[in-house]
């Protein structure tokens, strides 16, 4: 998986905007793209920043999983939660007691 590709996979699974990531990062909403979609890749100093804007580690986001690659799913789980209202929320928390609950029942 190309680096495009994983900020990409990052923005969606955090609900997280090319514009919103491009403020982060001081630079155009271009730049992002062209990185997304034209096979541009940032330069080594935007790494740690983009790192640090999806909460991922530079080797996921380079090479699409780690010694923490659960770690980083995790991130992106907490990140699209945090990117939802407040109803759906409630939502997804009652479906994951009744996962849980249906997992508990089967054993």
């Amino acid at each position: 998986m190309t680096i495009g590709e994983q900020i990409e996979k990052a923005l969606v699974c955090t609900g997280k905007t090319q514009a919103e990531l491009a403020r982060f990062l001081k630079t155009k909403q271009s730049t992002i793209s062209g990185w997304i979609n034209d096979g541009k890749v940032p330069s080594a100093d935007r790494i740690l920043p983009l790192c640090d804007f999806f909460q991922v580690s530079p080797t996921w986001l380079l090479a699409g999983e780690d010694e923490h690659s659960d770690d980083a799913s995790v991130s992106l789980l907490v990140g699209m939660y945090r990117a939802l209202s407040p109803a759906q929320r409630d939502i997804v928390v009652g479906q994951v007691k009744v996962a849980f609950d249906v997992e508990k029942k089967g054993h």
